[in-house]
């Protein structure tokens, strides 16, 4: 499986904390959180291989990447010529993607093994979303979901039932049919493939490890923290 990390800059909030270092560059007890990252997405599975989809501060990454794992062929990346989006950069690298492929972001962790996502993706389906219920997280809700199926994917939505866990997996002629070098977010995919009715959902009931923002930076280092001092993976 090809796990797709769109990096994603610094956030108005967390340059307040980091300066101009990336998200995915957030040190977590002196580690860089993409180190943390991809080894725990490459330790899932030996067929696993990770793209990152860059831009800002991209040569800050690619060299974190090189220290880290020099040499490893399973890590490759893309440069955005100017910022498009996380959608639109996923469409610009849409050559060097595989046909079935888990968008995830480079503030999120992962704590789901993508096998279980990959496991319900059915002939039918154009994509899999990993979503938490909203009384387990205090994320703003945005997505609505009955019977194993988004019906809706909407921002301040108060009928929404769950919250987008940050991972989605997606078959690749959806990226390929966008319209090519052209801003794109999350909006211009999501809810169309909701309304499409199939998009499924795999849910999990434990809210996100991510450093999106300061108090979600500081609950993800203590968790990181105690797992990795304990020895203990992810389930």
């Amino acid at each position: 499986m090809q796990i797709v990390i769109a990096a994603g800059g610094c956030g108005t909030r967390m340059k307040k904390v980091l300066d101009e270092v990336p998200k995915i560059l957030a040190p977590i007890d002196g580690v860089p959180f993409l180190t943390l990252v991809l080894r725990t997405w490459l330790g899932f599975s030996p067929g696993i291989s990770v793209h990152l989809l860059l831009g800002h501060a991209a040569g800050l990454v690619l060299a974190e990447v090189n220290r880290c794992f020099p040499g490893d062929g399973r890590i490759t990346a893309s440069v955005e010529p100017r910022p498009l989006g996380v959608v639109g950069a996923l469409r610009h690298a849409s050559h060097q993607l595989s046909d079935t492929l888990l968008l995830t972001y480079g503030d999120v962790f992962p704590t789901t093994n993508p096998v279980l996502l990959s496991g319900a993706m059915t002939d039918g389906a154009e994509a899999v979303m990993l979503v938490c219920p909203r009384a387990e997280t205090p994320e703003p809700p945005n997505c609505r979901v009955s019977e194993g199926r988004v019906l809706s994917y909407r921002k301040r939505d108060a009928a929404a039932t769950h919250v987008d866990a940050g991972m989605l997996l997606l078959r690749r002629p959806i990226v390929e049919n966008l319209p090519e070098d052209t801003v794109l977010s999350e909006q211009d995919l999501f809810p169309r493939l909701a309304a499409s009715g199939r998009m499924l959902a795999v849910e999990q009931r434990w809210p996100s490890v991510h450093v999106g923002d300061p108090d979600a930076y500081a609950t993800a280092c203590q968790f990181l923290t105690r797992t990795t001092s304990a020895g203990r993976g992810l389930d």
